[in-house]
């Protein structure tokens, strides 16, 4: 069995890749569609649903699209609209 060897070193965690990062580019092209992700349909499906509900996305209005690229494969497809409505007026 290999050891375990421990120490404390003080640093920063490496820096973790997230939708928020992912998701950016998008922002500079307002409207415009863009694929995101391809693979078994199942998966992409669960994707575009936790896109939508769970997972942490930058800010503004989003749209996330799920297709059937061919049978059991699909993709997400994914664009910004904006930052949205802030006008809290009636």
């Amino acid at each position: 069995m290999e050891e375990v060897t421990l120490t404390v070193q003080w640093e920063d965690p490496p820096e973790k890749d997230s939708w928020l990062q992912r998701l950016a580019p998008l922002m500079e092209r307002p409207g415009a569609w863009a694929k995101i992700a391809e693979g078994p349909y199942d998966k992409v499906s669960r994707m575009g649903w936790a896109l939508r509900h769970k997972y942490k996305i930058p800010p503004g209005e989003w749209e996330f699209e799920v297709s059937t690229v061919e049978k059991g494969v699909g993709q997400v497809h994914a664009r910004y609209l904006g930052e949205g409505n802030t006008d809290d007026h009636d």
